[in-house]
């Protein structure tokens, strides 16, 4: 699943900058803004705790 939220975010990205970046900041802006990085940022925070845990510890 974390593969695929950073593929989606780098075939997106340039379509994001010239499409959101570059207009007059809106409430629909923030929004995406929002729900876009907090998303990518729970993926991150996910996969680190992940990686962190010992298997030895999870494996029983």
């Amino acid at each position: 699943m974390t593969a695929l939220v950073f593929y989606d975010f780098a075939v997106t990205f340039s379509t994001e900058v010239s499409e959101i970046w570059s207009s007059k900041f809106t409430g629909a802006q923030a929004l995406f803004f929002s729900t876009r990085y907090s998303y990518i940022l729970y993926t991150v925070l996910y996969s680190v705790m992940n990686f962190a845990l010992n298997p030895s510890e999870t494996v029983r």
